[in-house]
């Protein structure tokens, strides 16, 4: 049996209904969880972050400056600590808006802004 709360289903069935799909954001990464360095723990902040494995070219993170081998600390303010916090910023109201990443990259932090989009069909 699968149960599916009321409230999502009166959120998701109308696009569904409209577009036959639900919009998502995305930022063109494959990201993995990992731990930052212990030398990085006071620079960062945290114990844990997500890094870029790959980036599709001409993608949100692409034209944003991030390149393979990044570690995102925070989008929007919040850590990364799992791919699924990340997913919660991904939703199709996302789509367009810019969202503000917190990275390390070689031993330097700083913070850029993505455009969220989402591929054409």
């Amino acid at each position: 049996m699968l149960v599916i709360p009321a409230a999502t289903i009166e959120r998701i069935v109308p696009a569904l209904l409209k577009d036959g799909h639900i919009a998502r954001g995305w930022l063109g990464v494959a990201l993995q969880p990992v731990a930052v360095p212990d030398a990085l723990h006071g620079q960062a902040g945290q114990s844990s972050g997500v890094m870029v494995m790959s980036i599709i070219d001409g993608g949100p993170a692409a034209k944003a400056g991030i390149v393979a081998g990044d570690i995102v600390l925070t989008v929007n303010g919040t850590p990364t600590r799992s791919l699924r916090r990340i997913a919660t910023h991904l939703a199709s109201d996302s789509i367009g808006r810019k969202a503000e990443l917190r990275v390390i990259r070689a031993e330097r932090s700083f913070r850029c802004s993505i455009v969220e989009a989402r591929p054409a069909a």
